[in-house]
């Protein structure tokens, strides 16, 4: 079974990937040089990413 993904990144969210396939949505953090830690700013920009097509 194949699925599509569409995979997301712009320069605005340049440290998180967001893709979706099979009407499932995955966020990942992608800051591999702080050990893909979570910056609490980023908070307010995550809460974007379910309001994207």
């Amino acid at each position: 079974m194949s699925s599509v993904i569409d995979r997301q990144r712009s320069g605005e969210y340049s440290d998180v990937i967001h893709e979706t396939a099979e009407g499932i949505a995955e966020i990942t953090i992608d800051r591999p040089e702080r050990h893909d830690a979570f910056k609490e700013r980023r908070r307010p920009e995550l809460d974007e990413f379910p309001r994207l097509p």
